[in-house]
């Protein structure tokens, strides 16, 4: 049974915890604009090319102009100028284009993907932009299948895969 007691402890908790979660000093994640800012903000690992620029027909062109590993990185919530490690064992792969050539990938993540499973694959972050996570610090060599299909959920038969992207560690 519940005592009005019971009921004021149970009400004084959650709006503490309610609160305690409105002042999060966590920012969002962030993504390093170019090589350059991500040396800046210390997160840079290492620089990668791509083995050849992908363009499919009129829905498909891939060809970035930098590629480059990073630590994942917070904003700082004193200064959202300055950035914040606070997961120094995850990866991401970022991928630029320039403006006057940005990537066209018209149909990514519904009828197709850039990666096979949920542990390596690609998704847009603008127009001029594209990551991905990695949980582990990758090897000399990033490669990514591009599947018919909507999700990389690493169920997939070999006729549904109809191109490679190959990033090369510089």
């Amino acid at each position: 049974m519940i005592t009005p007691n019971l009921l004021k402890r149970l009400t004084v908790f959650l709006g503490f915890f309610m609160l305690s979660g409105c002042f999060e000093k966590d920012r969002g994640r962030g993504i390093s604009i170019n090589i350059n800012d991500s040396k800046k903000r210390g997160v840079f690992i290492t620089e990668y090319e791509i083995k050849q620029k992908l363009i499919l027909g009129d829905s498909i062109r891939i060809s970035p102009s930098e590629v480059w590993l990073e630590k994942v990185w917070r904003y700082d919530p004193e200064d959202p100028s300055n950035s914040i490690s606070k997961n120094n064992n995850t990866y991401q792969v970022v991928l630029t284009a320039e403006k006057e050539t940005p990537f066209s990938v018209s149909g990514l993540s519904f009828k197709y993907t850039i990666g096979v499973n949920s542990n390596q694959y690609l998704r847009k972050c603008g127009e001029t932009c594209l990551i991905g996570d990695l949980a582990e610090k990758p090897g000399d060599t990033l490669l990514y299948k591009l599947k018919k299909g909507a999700y990389p959920n690493g169920d997939y038969k070999k006729e549904d895969i109809f191109a490679e992207l190959m990033l090369i560690k510089k």
